[in-house]
């Protein structure tokens, strides 16, 4: 990598027309086009200077940080937009003076420390925007931190200095209601999520927020019964409220109450009760009557979404009765229910539970079903049953039907016997598919629950070209000289592990054999007092050498307690410092984050880095033949 003071040459690469350039670009990441030629030579460092949108926005680099803070040293103060994927800020913040926006987006959440850092540095003062955004793969662990004062975090969100507009912090906040004295008015703050401890807290956090418009809370309602809440001058707009308890009795007093706290300005209304699996069948939202009586009162009420769970023992057809009568179709609702869900359509939310194939699915309003194209648009993720269908007709449907589907999991499958064999779920006749070659191009990542992958080999060839990305939670791999086996090394760059700590040592022991090609790895380990480092060191040791392409390692350890117990703290330590790990220090760096700790492999020659990333943009381009003048 060069510097400012040697970019005097000129290359071949100087000689390409502008619009030829930027084409390039457009194949790129903005991190691999500042990377790769700012500083590459004088022409193409003032086109990226002269051109804000490549620097104003970038992806937090996570290797060769010794080049990386030589090239944020001249466009830090140029780049206004951070967005953070790894466990790691080795790049300071400070670096970033105009920073206005902060995107969290690692799959795995952030450790305590490291969000900490972020909420104590400058950096936050000035920001209008800082979001959590949470995965639904592995969704932000909402548990209370010792190490972050949440309490201080509100108080620089609640003031009156501050110029936040969005802040979306999904982790659990235990509210402290005491503390409100130190809280001010936040008139530019117009969005807020938040995972609250108690429904009720919100209504005295939003008395801070008087220009709020779009409101998205993750909470559990008390056991007891509220009175009615009085009248404020908040006009919000959006409300999506997601409820992580079963509901009581006087639980729908409270959640009606607090719904209809807002309806006056209502336009949008979105209800996640999936979790609530005992609201009986004569009460919201399974009753026609009284939820309609709570829709009329919202008068601006534009769109309404529900997603919830039916009591096992009420009929999904008697409900979808109740839903056809003249205020429904004016209204154009339609709800749909399959196995025990039951939700509007067209399906606003991104995950699809317990999914059993289309045929399954009851309409209050058949008709929508055949007609309406975007009723599953939105499904990003899917839980698919084993036992469905996966011929080449269901490949259609959920091509055509959920163009955005991006992950699969593939729920339990237990044999009624231990003779019976698992067969092969997706049977395509050879002629048919080479003649219809249905491929899901934009589905990337794959979740084995349980069952044999040898026995989805088909389905993982031939229908999903660009999976790279494999989430285990039982250990069942195929045979090493099998298709499967071959389909493993070549396209798995991401593997996450998510199982019982005996499984993750059976794939240790067989790890030579597959992921020769997997440069990311997670896993969880379930800390057991009773083993001691020497175990888990044997564990990561395995991985780190027989992953010859691996990059990154994260390890996070879960006490069965829910509190990290000095013992465990000094055990994830051992680990780091275990004498026989000499040799696997000479290749990767090794940090401890609390509960978590990242292996990563040591910086690579930055010259060669620049080289390689520029030859293989060039191949990717040697098609393009200038043409004559």
């Amino acid at each position: 990598m060069g510097t400012a003071a040697s970019i005097q040459s000129t290359t071949w690469f100087d000689r390409l027309p502008t619009e030829i350039i930027f084409t390039i670009f457009d194949y790129l990441s903005k991190k691999d086009i500042i990377y790769t030629f700012l500083f590459f030579s004088q022409r193409l460092n003032n086109l990226l200077l002269r051109n804000q949108h490549y620097i104003n926005h970038l992806q937090l680099p996570t290797k060769n940080f010794d080049t990386w803070k030589n090239i944020l040293s001249v466009i830090g103060p140029r780049i206004e937009s951070l967005d953070i994927t790894s466990i790691d800020l080795s790049i300071p913040l400070e670096y970033f003076l105009n920073l206005k926006s902060i995107i969290i987006s690692t799959p795995y959440g952030l450790p305590n420390d490291q969000m900490k850092l972020i909420f104590e540095s400058k950096s936050f003062t000035q920001l209008h925007s800082f979001k959590v955004k949470e995965n639904l793969i592995y969704p932000t662990q909402s548990f209370l931190s010792r190490s972050i004062n949440q309490d201080n975090v509100l108080r620089k969100v609640f003031n009156n200095k501050s110029v936040l507009q969005k802040f979306y912090y999904p982790r659990f906040i235990k509210y402290a209601k005491n503390n409100l004295t130190s809280y001010e008015i936040n008139l530019n703050l117009h969005s807020l999520k938040l995972i609250l401890n108690e429904f009720r807290d919100i209504f005295s956090l939003i008395l801070y927020t008087p220009n709020l418009e779009y409101l998205n809370i993750t909470t559990e309602l008390s056991g007891t019964f509220i009175k009615p809440i009085e009248k404020s001058n908040i006009n919000l707009k959006q409300f999506y409220l997601t409820l992580k308890r079963s509901l009581y009795r006087n639980n729908l007093n409270e959640l009606i109450n607090g719904i209809k706290y807002f309806s006056p300005s209502l336009t949008c209304l979105s209800l996640n009760l999936i979790d609530c699996t005992d609201i009986r069948e004569n009460e919201i939202p399974f009753n026609s009557v009284k939820l309609q009586q709570l829709l009329e009162s919202m008068i601006e009420l534009k769109q309404f979404h529900l997603y919830a769970t039916l009591n096992v023992y009420d009929s999904s057809r008697n409900i979808l009765s109740q839903f056809q009568d003249r205020y429904w179709f004016d209204h154009k609702w339609t709800f749909g229910t399959h196995g025990t869900y039951f939700y509007t359509l067209p399906f606003h939310f991104e995950y699809l539970h317990n999914f059993c194939g289309f045929d399954n699915i009851k309409s209050s309003n058949s008709e929508v079903l055949l007609t309406n194209p975007q009723i599953w648009y939105t499904v990003k993720y899917i839980d698919l049953y084993y036992r469905s269908t996966y011929d080449i007709n269901f490949l259609k449907e959920l091509k055509m039907e959920m163009p955005k589907l991006i992950f699969i999991k593939h729920r339990s499958f237990y044999k009624k016997n231990k003779d019976e064999k698992e067969t092969e779920d997706l049977y395509v006749d050879e002629n048919e598919e080479v003649k219809n070659h249905i491929t899901l191009y934009n589905m990337t990542t794959i979740q084995f629950d349980h069952g044999s992958i040898e026995n989805r080999k088909k389905w993982l060839i031939n229908a999903l070209p660009n999976l790279n990305h494999l989430i285990l939670s039982t250990i069942d791999l195929p045979s090493p000289d099998s298709q499967s086996a071959d389909l493993l090394n070549k396209r798995i760059r991401r593997l996450d592990i998510n199982t019982t700590n005996s499984s993750l040592k059976q794939l240790t022991e067989i790890s030579y054999v597959y992921f020769s090609n997997v440069e990311h790895t997670y896993f969880e380990l379930f800390y057991d007092p009773q083993r001691r480092s020497q175990w888990y060191t044997d564990i990561v040791k395995k991985i780190l050498k027989n992953f010859k392409s691996l990059e990154r390692l994260i390890i996070r350890s879960f006490p069965e307690n829910g509190n990290i117990s000095n013992a465990m703290t000094r055990d994830l330590t051992n680990i780091l410092e275990c004498y026989d790990m000499i040799e696997i220090k000479k290749n990767f760096q090794m940090k401890q984050f609390g509960e978590w700790i990242l292996f990563s492999k040591n910086g690579w020659d930055n010259s060669k880095v620049q080289s390689g990333t520029l030859s293989s943009i060039l191949r990717k381009f040697k098609f393009f033949k200038l043409r004559k003048s």
